[in-house]
């Protein structure tokens, strides 16, 4: 493929009044049609316009679909110098009005409105606008909110600040802006068009190219020129006669085929007759500001224990029954660890498809002794939650249809069972309230907390949040319970960090603002308080960008202090991961412990921090041989002396150190964050 240099005398200086900034074409080159994807273009024997793999970079070159070339010289002038070439080439051309920044006036485009383009540049370079676009606090919307007491004014301040880092080199809608309107005055564009059609019909170029003036958006006399071509031909597998089926639609052949391309022979005449400082790229955006850097976080970030660090080697114990699924582990005051599994059920079993059993696991010099507390006829995601006394255990079983919440007295072996009315999903997200009975979470519509009653009606309910109905636009998202409170006070986790409810109206009695990165997310557990040390441990997802340009997710956890109101620290495990299921805190709310499942690529990873002191002491690390597993919980023993991790493959528990060790008083056990 041969390397086109496209002709650049000097580099264009944009006249910004702030700060000028030089500004280049997009590395480009010139390649053959392909046959395959480019089939019109590669009979006729054409080269197309591609867009250069960047430094460093893997990959083909990407076929360019539209050239967008900025003159620095008055649009008449523009238009002068290539009406004669245009003409010659037997293109129409043709006179009209159009509004620059209004998409319905004629400047379409398939991804974005090429008038929405040339916006987002001048965004990028007029950040002293930003504040005045992006002002949340003058949105009815959002003032509403303000007067329901569902957001509070921190929170629209935050929102202003993303805002701002967001807008910055990006597309905005228009109208938001004053200081758009005179760009929104009509003005004339030029177009000439050709349609060029083989002898027998079956394939169609149609060029066209469109030059229009841009110079009050940069503010000095300059001019776009757009160029690209749509080929269009028949469908060879296109049958008018075959009759398909389509479960899910959308699988019926049409008659003909397109694309778009950039023919390299009518780019380099429209470049001669133009100067040589002409700037060639594929969008407007391509020379916008990059954003600024965002503000340094006023919080360190501690990433797990490396192998540097000292190492702490679990101990491997094989998931027995190998058609099981376990699905959630508790570890009891006396050290002794609760199993819960669910398998399909036989003919000796039951009526039901599947039956799920809870074991209870003694572990002791001479080995694991296991005893069968119960079973249920039932499918099941278990949930299991310890009381205050220590002997109450809650359970939740779910069928098809029906969820029910269980109660197991650990001492008497006796059960109670309850079925909830209505839609299970209505019941599946629930934890121990202060009374040490189940509070519900219902996020949709309206984010519905009910109470568990002992006697009569099965539930009472609480509130329906007032901030759920504010979960669209750039809203809170879905809230979700944040787990292991054990007090009155009720906090929820949303898209835009933690916010204290008010139970009796509804209404947000506090926020904390956190980073855009703890938006909630199937694939991690919800929020986790440790409420005696003061803190609430919120997850993040972010992106990871490899060397070979491989996007990975990373993740981890802000560790917020509630007294405050700030982040104390962010807990991040040291390599990438598919998800984050399971997170665990000790019983005082001294150590947290993170767990994440491998990628194809990363291993499983556990990381171990201690919270009062900001640091990861020790490097968990899994037994050798054990291989990956998918994760279904990790809990801290309340003695202190253990955190166990459970996947659908194995159990590992490692042997705390005394130093490390953080043990329960009456009442107050470890807490394990669920995936909501």
């Amino acid at each position: 493929m041969r390397v086109i240099q496209l002709a650049l005398a000097s580099l264009l200086l944009l006249c910004i009044p702030a700060q000028a900034m030089p500004l280049a074409s997009r590395p480009s080159e010139s390649g053959p049609a392909s046959a395959n994807w480019e089939p019109v273009a590669a009979q006729n024997g054409e080269s197309l316009l591609h867009w250069s793999v960047p430094a460093g970079r893997r990959g083909r070159p990407e076929r360019a679909t539209q050239a967008v070339l900025l003159v620095p010289l008055p649009a008449s002038d523009v238009q002068a110098r290539l009406a004669g070439v245009l003409k010659r080439e037997g293109f129409r051309l043709q006179e009209t009005t159009a509004v620059l920044l209004d998409s319905q006036a004629g400047f379409g485009g398939r991804d974005l409105a090429e008038g929405d383009r040339w916006w987002g540049l001048y965004l990028s370079h007029h950040a002293e606008i930003l504040p005045e676009v992006s002002d949340a606090r003058l949105d009815p919307y959002w003032q509403k909110g303000l007067a329901s007491g569902a957001i509070l004014p921190a929170d629209l301040e935050a929102l202003n600040q993303r805002r701002v880092q967001q807008l910055q080199g990006s597309v905005l809608r228009v109208p938001a802006a004053r200081a758009a309107a005179e760009l929104r005055s009509p003005q004339t564009v030029w177009q000439a068009s050709l349609e060029q059609r083989s002898r027998s019909g079956d394939q169609i170029r149609s060029e066209t190219i469109r030059i229009y003036d841009v110079s009050r958006l940069l503010g000095a006399s300059y001019t776009a020129v757009t160029l690209s071509r749509e080929d269009s031909y028949r469908n060879p597998d296109y049958n008018p006669f075959k009759i398909e089926l389509c479960m899910m639609g959308g699988c019926g052949k049409s008659a003909r085929l397109s694309y778009r391309v950039v023919p390299y022979a009518s780019l380099s005449r429209l470049l001669a007759a133009l100067p040589a400082d002409t700037l060639v790229a594929d969008s407007p955006l391509y020379w916008a500001k990059p954003a600024a850097a965002a503000p340094l976080p006023d919080y360190r970030e501690v990433p797990a224990a490396s192998a540097a660090a000292v190492a702490l080697v679990g101990e491997g114990f094989d998931w027995g029954n190998k058609n099981a699924s376990p699905s959630a582990l508790l570890v009891l005051p006396d050290g002794d660890l609760l199993l819960a599994e669910t398998r399909r059920a036989t003919a000796a079993d039951s009526d039901s498809s599947h039956v799920s059993t809870v074991y209870r696991h003694r572990f002791s010099s001479s080995g694991v002794q296991s005893q069968q507390l119960w079973q249920i006829p039932k499918e099941s995601s278990f949930r299991l939650a310890l009381a205050r006394d220590g002997r109450t255990l809650w359970f939740s079983a779910r069928t098809r249809e029906t969820l029910y919440m269980q109660r197991y007295d650990l001492q008497s072996g006796e059960v109670f069972s309850q079925a909830m009315p209505g839609d299970d999903a209505d019941w599946f997200v629930w934890q121990l309230d202060s009374a040490q009975l189940p509070r519900f979470y219902d996020a949709v519509p309206d984010y519905q907390i009910s109470q568990w009653r002992p006697e009569g009606e099965p539930q009472q309910l609480l509130a329906k949040t007032l901030r759920a109905n504010f979960s669209g636009r750039e809203g809170v998202g879905k809230l979700q319970p944040v787990y292991g409170h054990f007090t009155a006070s009720e906090w929820a986790a949303d898209d835009w960090g933690l916010t204290e409810l008010d139970l009796a109206t509804g209404m947000t009695m506090r926020s904390i603002p956190l980073p855009q990165d703890v938006r909630s997310s199937y694939w991690t557990a919800s929020a986790l308080a440790a409420p005696d040390a003061g803190w609430i441990a919120r997850p993040w997802l972010r992106d990871v960008i490899e060397a070979d340009g491989e996007r990975r997710r990373g993740w981890g956890a802000y560790i917020v202090d509630t007294r405050l109101g700030k982040i104390r620290f962010s807990a991040a495990l040291d390599q990438p991961g598919n998800v984050m299921p399971v997170m665990a805190r000790s019983a005082n709310g001294r150590l947290l412990a993170l767990g994440q499942e491998w990628d194809g690529k990363f291993n499983n990873r556990f990381g171990l921090w201690d919270v009062a002191k900001g640091t990861s002491p020790v490097n968990l690390q899994l037994p050798a041989g054990i291989g990956n597993g998918y994760l279904r919980g990790l809990a801290f023993s309340p003695d202190g002396r253990f955190l166990y991790a459970l996947s659908d493959r194995w159990l590992v528990r490692w042997a705390l150190p005394a130093a490390l060790q953080d043990k329960a008083q009456p009442g107050n056990w470890p807490a394990e964050g669920w995936k909501s």
